[in-house]
């Protein structure tokens, strides 16, 4: 017996060792998988994803595609005039210069920022072992329903994605009408007439920007993926919850069918997975919070650059295929910054809604300790429910989006 418990301890650390290290795949996240198999698939594919403890070729392959899109990226600024002795005058050419490097630098951020998250202590990977946890606790119907949502956000991504993919074809490949559309992805050549001619580095330059297509949009739905994972948990708790208070009876007006001591013990199990569930939001908010600052900051930057520049109705920048991808760009943009408030401010208003509930239980006729409890609660509910937020900074709340509009 004695050698038994000498090694509990030792077994306890090494068990917790292994489930901090452990891999996403079908035997351990059976429901996360199963709801996400296809959105990995795809984003394997654009290298947004890969496992901490992926062979070697898998991993490079990832950080090949952050690395070369950075490179692409610091190309652009050759787009200024001043690295040829010129000087640059406020007009709309040079706004959408700096929207386009502003559009890169975002979309590659987001893609280095999931890279991190996968790397870093595994923080992604404990987020999904979490999200696991819960979900293989519910039924098969309830997450076909969570899974048609999300696969349904994806498939708008890919959408976006291939429509701006197929507009840099026609720019590239086009006629010269289209070409001041993505005539910036030929930098530093773009000056030069042969970038114009030559097949292999438009080809190679239409790759790099479907790239950036793809990630622009596809860093989006994974974090809309979540935010909806997250918010099925907590809707979940939410409503188990309430079946505590209105059937089991915590409320004075009915009489209690089950001992206090057994309502207790179902109380304090639930205030506890509620501790979880909040857990769960900061581990969420760790891995998006800088994501969520940088598409906030940027996208709204983009937007009003737009619009400035949808207002020179001189016809010198909304001709051709600008006519269609100014417009697109502009919603794109909105779509992204609310969506991004929006599902930030409801993961916060669904973890504080069984507060209305907790208010309404009759304290006076419960023991001390059930009170003490419930009082906890109520605190945490009032001043400590996580949020997700911008840099860490920022909650994004209801609060936020009314000091937004007004």
């Amino acid at each position: 017996m004695e050698s038994e418990n000498r090694k509990e301890p030792w077994f306890n650390n090494t068990f917790k060792k292994r489930c901090s290290n452990l891999e996403v795949n079908s035997s351990n996240c059976r429901a996360y998988c199963d709801i996400m198999k296809y959105p990995l698939f795809l984003m394997r594919i654009v290298g947004l994803f890969h496992r901490k403890n992926d062979k070697w070729y898998y991993k490079a392959y990832t950080l090949s595609v952050i690395v070369i899109l950075w490179l692409s990226f610091v190309r652009l600024f050759s787009l200024f005039e001043f690295w040829y002795g010129g000087s640059e005058v406020l007009s709309a050419k040079l706004v959408y210069k700096i929207v386009f490097i502003l559009w890169c630098f975002v979309t590659v951020t987001s893609g280095t920022i999931f890279f991190i998250n996968q790397e870093k202590h595994s923080r992604e990977n404990q987020l999904i072992h979490e999200f696991s946890y819960y979900l293989d606790k519910y039924s098969n119907k309830k997450i076909k329903i969570l899974k048609r949502k999300i696969l349904f956000y994806f498939l708008i991504g890919i959408f976006a994605s291939g429509f701006n993919s197929i507009n840099g074809i026609i720019s590239l490949f086009g006629p010269d009408y289209f070409y001041e559309a993505f005539y910036s992805f030929l930098a530093p050549f773009h000056k030069v007439t042969w970038s114009r001619q030559n097949i292999p580095y438009k080809i190679l330059n239409n790759i790099l920007l479907s790239y950036y297509s793809f990630i622009w949009m596809i860093t989006m739905c994974y974090y809309l993926a979540h935010c909806e994972i997250i918010l099925f948990i907590i809707k979940s708790f939410n409503h188990e919850f309430r079946e505590l208070v209105n059937n089991h009876i915590l409320v004075s007006q009915k009489t209690i069918n089950e001992s206090v001591y057994e309502v207790e013990d179902n109380f304090d199990e639930l205030r506890k997975k509620h501790l979880k569930i909040c857990k769960i939001t900061q581990q969420m908010n760790k891995c998006y919070q800088e994501f969520v600052g940088f598409t906030l900051i940027i996208y709204v930057t983009i937007v009003l650059m737009f619009l400035y520049i949808m207002t020179d109705w001189n016809g010198n920048c909304i001709q051709g295929i600008m006519a269609i991808l100014y417009p697109f760009w502009v919603v794109s943009g909105l779509i992204i910054i609310i969506l991004t408030v929006i599902f930030g401010a409801r993961v916060q208003e669904h973890s504080s809604n069984i507060l209305e509930d907790l208010l309404q239980i009759n304290v006076a006729e419960f023991t001390n300790s059930l009170c003490f409890k419930i009082n906890i609660m109520i605190n945490k509910l009032t001043h400590g429910v996580p949020y997700l937020t911008a840099f860490g900074i920022i909650n994004i709340n209801k609060e936020f989006i009314l000091t937004v509009r007004y």
